[in-house]
């Protein structure tokens, strides 16, 4: 089990555990986590319908370190997931963790003691991308710019990864210098904010599952609140983990054209300005579905060349799923909706924006 924190931190800090594209991981994060965070760190875990044998898996943990688990009916979506727990934690500092990232021994220390000694709102780790060997970074705070759109018209929102894809090898001494640094976009991966921030916003939008850390900095900036970037905060995204053919229904169902669309509504509808749906759609979230498909269901890619896997397999496959949880998604609650922005607010900070976009836009990014 892990070390007490050092003074207060542990009373002042909370957990939030949320699904982000699958479930059967669930066990083996949860089971880091306790290892890693002190016993007296209250933890709120959120999930829906699971696949079969983790529902047993979770009450062996729940027998060995207490935690609050919110088991939903039918499947909910990851910010509807933050917004249910968070609403019940009395901690000052809330560590939002997506069920497929692994802390590492002193993160939610260093994180704590970043919002301490800065004073900021919210605290960004250094996300690695695993398992993987030697260890490559995956985020390591970002930063927001304007994108110029093909023929003209208002330019898009644009967000990058620092240092996304860099062998840590090249980069640990040089951050280890820096030390705790301002950063712009903290990523839902796994975050550190102040219980104050998220009362203040009035939660997260639920209509968003994909660019939802663009529209949390943006209304940070908002509201004046600050965020950093803890080096010494180390957690692995464990995206390389092989996908399991019980993690599908719900994968396809976070990241479904439905869903997709209406984030980008929703983030047209905020902040008035093109989400960018081509980069996000076409350079993301089909190929991210594709991906998935094969490696959860190996049978349909073996011996299928990838032009005809790509054009007739996958979207047979998305169809079928669609038909299978329409109703699943047509019984969601209606999504929470964060109060809009100060117009006038809102208009600085993204004129402030555009004053400064360009070279950001070469670098690496990720929706």
């Amino acid at each position: 089990m892990g070390q007490q924190m050092a003074a207060g931190h542990g009373a002042r800090a909370g957990v939030v555990v949320s699904p982000r594209e699958r479930m059967t991981i669930l066990p083996q994060t949860l089971a880091t986590l306790f290892a890693t965070i002190p016993a007296d760190v209250p933890v709120s875990v959120v999930t829906g319908d699971l696949p079969p044998g983790i529902t047993a898996a979770l009450r062996q943990l729940l027998a060995a370190r207490p935690f609050r688990l919110m088991a939903c009916a039918g499947l909910i979506l990851p910010n509807a997931a933050r917004n249910l727990a968070a609403a019940g934690m009395e901690t000052d500092f809330i560590l939002f963790l997506d069920d497929d990232v692994a802390l590492s021994p002193g993160a939610l220390e260093a994180l704590a003691g970043a919002l301490e000694t800065t004073g900021a709102d919210a605290a960004a780790p250094l996300c690695l991308l695993g398992p993987k060997s030697p260890p490559v970074i995956h985020h390591a705070g970002g930063s927001l710019g304007l994108v110029p759109q093909a023929g003209g018209g208002a330019p898009a929102i644009h967000e990058v990864h620092h240092l996304m894809n860099a062998p840590l090898s090249q980069e640990a001494d040089r951050m280890a210098a820096a030390g705790v640094q301002p950063n712009e976009v903290c990523e839902f991966h796994c975050m550190l904010m102040r219980k104050a921030l998220w009362d203040r916003m009035g939660g997260f939008d639920e209509r968003l599952v994909t660019r939802e850390h663009v529209d949390l900095a943006l209304r940070m900036a908002c509201l004046d609140a600050r965020a950093v970037f803890v080096p010494q905060a180390v957690v692995t995204y464990l995206a390389l983990e092989p996908l399991l053919s019980g993690d599908l229904d719900y994968f396809l169902f976070r990241w479904s054209d439905r869903f997709v669309a209406a984030s980008m509504d929703a983030i047209e509808d905020t902040w008035g300005l093109p989400a960018d749906r081509a980069a996000v759609h076409d350079g993301f979230i089909r190929g991210h579905r594709a991906r998935a498909i094969a490696t959860a269901l190996p049978a349909l890619r073996r011996g299928v060349d990838e032009a005809t896997f790509r054009s007739r397999i996958v979207p047979a496959v998305e169809a079928d799923h669609a038909r299978r949880t329409q109703a699943l998604a047509d019984a969601l609650p209606r999504p929470l909706v964060p109060p809009r922005p100060d117009r006038d607010r809102a208009a600085a900070v993204l004129a402030a924006l555009a004053a400064r976009s360009g070279p950001a836009a070469a670098e690496p990014t990720h929706v």
